[in-house]
């Protein structure tokens, strides 16, 4: 799908000496539902972390990818509104496609071996992996590091977008089937994690 709305909102505090956290609240336009079952054709996801208004600052969650409006993902949705980041193994729960080709988070190419297998390739340098946009400013995150490989316009090793799709549909044969997952809803109160600091120790 497609990233189509951004919203960001603070949970309940969980304690009397807790604070708010901020969520955020990520809408996909859904394209295609290769195994469980949608509730129309947008999703929308909530991660911990995010843009708190009221202090001007941005918490991030290393768990947890930056999401832009216009990022086209494969995605892989568990626990959606119950676990901090509704993704399977967290950010590795996410394939990015940039420019028709297929990379992970961290900017590694997805590569297709000979034999239908998908294997990690190395990273690239991607400004729609090394940096996000937060409240209209724009901020620098450099997940894929110094030994990253600058891009050509077309890194040969990554596979293309719809070669992926094959494989992925070709894995999830019962697509009908497979649990509902619902949304996520930005206005509906949310239980924060309780961070309250613990006492110390009696002795």
């Amino acid at each position: 799908g497609e990233v189509e709305e951004i919203v960001y909102a603070l949970s309940e505090p969980a304690g009397p000496e807790a604070v708010s956290i901020p969520y955020t609240f990520v809408t996909y336009r859904l394209e295609k539902v290769l195994r469980g079952k949608a509730h129309g054709k947008w999703v929308t996801l909530r991660f911990i972390g995010g843009y708190d208004e009221e202090s001007d600052l941005y918490l991030v969650s290393s768990d947890a990818p930056q999401f832009d409006i216009g990022d086209e993902d494969i995605l892989f949705v568990q626990q959606n509104a119950e676990a901090p980041c509704p993704l399977v193994n967290g950010s590795k729960g996410r394939l990015r496609m940039v420019k028709g080709k297929v990379y992970t988070e961290e900017g590694r190419s997805v590569r297709l071996t000979r034999d239908g297998s998908l294997r990690r390739g190395p990273k690239y340098r991607l400004p729609e992996i090394e940096s996000t946009t937060v409240h209209g400013r724009k901020l620098i995150i450099r997940k894929s590091g110094p030994s990253a490989l600058e891009p050509s316009d077309d890194p040969g090793d990554a596979v293309g977008a719809e070669d992926l799709m094959a494989v992925v549909e070709s894995l999830a044969q019962d697509a009908i089937s497979g649990k509902s997952f619902d949304n996520a809803d930005p206005e509906v109160p949310i239980a924060g994690p309780d961070m309250t600091p613990a006492p110390p120790p009696a002795d």
